[in-house]
């Protein structure tokens, strides 16, 4: 028999339990304050990693390719560190801790990365302005997303597409 030992807030408790429960079928969860005699050991208890992460995986999948995954899928829109805590059934503050553990990158980061590869794209591969490409990849501000393009790539965004097309027409 295992055991998960997880502190929680109360109010999580009821759906902590059910994704338990729904993971690992038979699985019985009980409260600190259901357990018999003296609990002062559950303090010292820091084995929850592994575990934690085959609880959050589904149907076989990594947590973390998951995450990466939904990121992928939906950085063009606004994306909130509790909106994507929730894909694999974490507590923000825990989440943003893991996310930095399995990928070496901070969320805001990983995010801010995939949309600075899509402005790239965009920029190499079509004539669209840079006011619809930053819209386009979930910027709002053009000013924004020319200071971080710059930060990243030591040019700004036009300037980097001019300087890449002289590049191509040089080498024909």
């Amino acid at each position: 028999m295992s055991v998960l030992l997880i502190q929680i807030d109360e109010n999580d408790f009821m759906e902590v339990k059910e994704l338990i429960t729904r993971n690992y079928a038979g699985a019985k969860v009980i409260t600190v304050n259901q357990l018999p005699g003296d609990t002062d050991w559950l303090l010292s208890m820091t084995e929850i990693p592994d575990l934690l992460d085959r609880v959050i995986n589904t149907a076989g999948e990594p947590a973390v390719q998951r995450v990466l995954h939904y990121i992928n899928c939906h950085f063009r829109k606004s994306l909130t560190l509790e909106e994507v805590s929730s894909e694999v059934h974490l507590n923000p503050v825990y989440f943003s801790q893991w996310f930095k553990q399995k990928t070496d990158c901070g969320f805001k980061e990983y995010i801010t990365y995939i949309r600075l590869q899509e402005v790239r794209h965009w920029l190499l591969n079509s004539d669209h302005t840079i006011n619809w490409i930053a819209e386009y990849v979930g910027y709002q501000d053009t000013a924004h997303l020319s200071k971080l393009f710059r930060k990243h790539f030591g040019l700004a965004p036009g300037m980097y597409r001019q300087k890449i097309r002289n590049e191509r027409q040089a080498s024909r």
